[in-house]
């Protein structure tokens, strides 16, 4: 009987460790129609804004806070939900910042992006993608990034910055952020629920 007491209390303890076992997961950290962002106009196309616009210790004090998406919602395509309007023939292009937080462990980091315009896309200052469109697309194109280390993504506080221009009188443009992270049984999917970060 004590063997038999035993021998259960061994398939216990196991049952409790497979539990917290890490397994791979994709959670989302910044969902679709949901960034808060620093933003700005500017004059340039998107080849020619600075660069240093995409630094971490760049000041945007001065800029305005919207949501996204960005973009139009009337005349030749209806894109339905805009979170800040955004007209290209109008405004001239567009810079946007969205901090967020990844947490420890995370083995890949991924941008959706939807957009029908010419876009730059940089992670904590570094470069990793350009996307070109130079026919109008209703309401737009999406695709997921694999964001490469070399950007110097990490644990904490990151920043992705994305310039946008177009020669469209409609336009849209949205982000998702996702990770790759080891998740437990009882905590799978919780901590991908973080917001994007103000600042």
């Amino acid at each position: 009987m004590v063997r038999l007491y035993t021998a259960l209390g061994i398939l216990w303890l196991l049952a409790l460790a497979s539990a917290a076992v890490a397994g791979p997961g994709n959670v989302t950290v910044v969902p679709f129609e949901s960034a808060t962002a620093r933003y700005e106009f500017f004059a340039e196309g998107v080849n020619d804004i600075p660069t240093e616009v995409a630094q971490l210790d760049y000041d945007d004090s001065g800029w305005q806070v919207g949501n996204a998406p960005f973009g139009t919602s009337s005349g030749e395509c209806d894109v339905g939900y805009i979170g800040t309007p955004w007209n290209p023939t109008v405004d001239g292009s567009i810079v946007i910042r969205v901090w967020f937080e990844l947490p420890d462990s995370v083995s890949a980091v991924y941008v959706g992006l939807r957009n029908n315009n010419s876009a730059r896309l940089f992670m904590n200052g570094n470069w990793f993608s350009t996307s070109v469109c130079t026919t109008p697309s209703c309401p737009w194109f999406e695709r997921s990034i694999n964001v490469w280390s070399g950007t110097g993504w990490h644990a904490g506080s990151n920043l992705l910055t994305v310039m946008a221009s177009s020669d469209f009188t409609f336009t849209y443009l949205d982000i998702e952020i996702s990770a790759d992270a080891p998740t437990t049984a009882n905590e799978e999917g919780t901590w991908g629920k973080i917001k994007s970060l103000f600042r």
